[in-house]
């Protein structure tokens, strides 16, 4: 059980780290807000409470304020003199003092960095040195977790992740296999607050970085070839789709022509479509949100296909849907069509949340969903949102 008076003067050790050094006396009110735990004391735990003060008082952390006439043996207010001084007598270190001990190596290590990340520490220093906990993290407890935080955020702005599964990256940058799962919600928060995408989730930020276990193959269906150094293979006959590491797609040839590019988020409809119509369409599995890897295919196959060739994309209709669909957009720098994510009956599932109302509408840049974006506005999700529940059809 903690001690009453450790405890507030515990309490005012907190206020003094939240205080930024103002000029204002920090006191204890002993007949105000802060009575509880002393009020609860009598007898021998009274006289055990003002020992603990009045030693308190003795290293100069504090003076004492006593009641007057028949409360004179009582207790009033606990100033604070020195916030330095208590935090010797608590056995506490100064968060200040924890930050200015951190800084150097943070320091070093964003010499470099983009401004983003500099801003990301700046913030996060400041609620650190007054006791304060940021990006889920708090000092003492959490210093090499700290570091380790930040360097993962530069490595992975330097693409350092690629090829590499989630616990090979983890040790190669930080030195421990799991940092990365641990500090998952920390990462997030710290990048997506500098990214614009404070809405995602967390896994799905983490696939699209290409932070995954178990990295996974690009699956596709299309006529395309591998180039060797002597030979090029033609993989067009291939069916119904085909898989290729990340590290092939540098070699990989695009076909000049195809009927129209597909990219499907689910993997049913995938695997469908690739069986069901047999045609000259490209299609492209993104798995939800498109990792680093199949990012780079979309940017290929915006930059190299003629303009004539027609983009769709076919997910679920709901928030996570159209925010994929609008990456897709990006990444590709096409006007992409939705595909069979529209409803004739739009029997509505659930409203939307006002979060989701925040996210759908900040889509409604993206002309190939501005439509969607604003049905699911007004008259919320689906109740069959999921693409599952149609049937694939070429959309040409």
């Amino acid at each position: 059980m903690t001690d009453p008076a450790l405890g507030l003067l515990n309490t005012l050790f907190e206020r003094w780290q939240r205080s930024d050094n103002s000029s204002k006396t920090l006191s204890l009110s002993l007949a105000g807000r802060d009575s509880g735990g002393y009020r609860a004391t009598s007898g021998n735990c009274r006289e055990s409470f003002h020992a603990v003060m009045a030693n308190a008082a003795a290293c100069g952390a504090v003076t004492l304020e006593w009641g007057r006439f028949e409360a004179e043996h009582e207790l009033r207010r606990v100033l604070l003199v020195d916030g330095h001084k208590l935090a010797g007598f608590l056995g506490r270190t100064p968060a200040r003092t924890q930050v200015v001990a951190l800084a150097p190596r943070i320091t070093l290590l964003l010499e470099h960095a983009p401004p983003w990340l500099q801003t990301c520490w700046d913030n996060a220093a400041t609620r650190w040195q007054r006791g304060d906990a940021a990006l889920r993290l708090r000092l003492p407890q959490h210093a090499a977790d700290i570091e380790r935080l930040f360097k993962a955020l530069l490595a992975v702005n330097h693409n350092q992740q690629e090829n590499l599964d989630l616990r090979s990256f983890s040790v190669q940058v930080t030195d421990d296999s799991k940092a990365m799962e641990r500090l998952k919600a920390s990462f997030a928060e710290a990048w997506c607050k500098a990214h614009d995408c404070e809405s995602r989730d967390v896994d799905d930020l983490y696939h699209s970085l290409g932070l995954i276990k178990t990295p996974q193959p690009v699956l596709l269906r299309g006529a395309v070839s591998l180039r060797g150094e002597q030979t090029l293979l033609d993989l067009s006959e291939v069916r119904p789709w085909i898989g290729l590491p990340g590290e092939t797609l540098a070699n990989l040839v695009l076909p000049e022509r195809p009927g129209y590019v597909l990219s499907i988020e689910n993997w049913t409809s995938f695997a469908r479509h690739c069986r069901e119509v047999p045609d000259t369409g490209f299609i492209l599995y993104t798995g939800g949100f498109p990792n680093p890897s199949i990012q780079s295919v979309f940017k290929r196959l915006g930059q190299e296909l003629s303009q004539a060739t027609p983009f769709y994309h076919w997910g679920d209709t709901d928030v996570r849907g159209l925010e994929i669909f609008a990456l897709v957009t990006r990444l590709s720098g096409r006007e992409v069509r939705p595909h069979q994510m529209g409803h004739g009956q739009w029997t509505q599932g659930r409203l939307l949340i006002p979060s989701e109302i925040r996210t759908v509408e900040s889509l409604r840049w993206v002309p190939g969903i501005a439509d969607l974006a604003n049905r699911l506005i007004t008259s919320g999700v689906p109740q069959d949102f999921e693409q599952e529940s149609r049937s694939p059809q070429t959309p040409v």
